[in-house]
């Protein structure tokens, strides 16, 4: 799908992502629901300060 070039298209997308989004996590497992973020391994995420690694997430 190509980018959204109207606030119409924008919206529109975004409706339809949201969508998505709301049937893959209504299909995961109870497990998977409760499963915490774990960000560690994720390079982009990880900020070095010293000796110290601080995890930048979702939060």
């Amino acid at each position: 799908m190509p980018r959204p070039k109207t606030k119409e298209e924008l919206v529109l997308a975004s409706k339809e992502n949201y969508e998505k989004l709301n049937l893959l996590i209504s299909q995961l497992s109870e497990e998977e629901l409760q499963t915490p973020f774990d960000f560690s391994k994720d390079q982009k995420k990880k900020k070095l300060t010293g000796k110290e690694i601080k995890i930048y997430g979702m939060f």
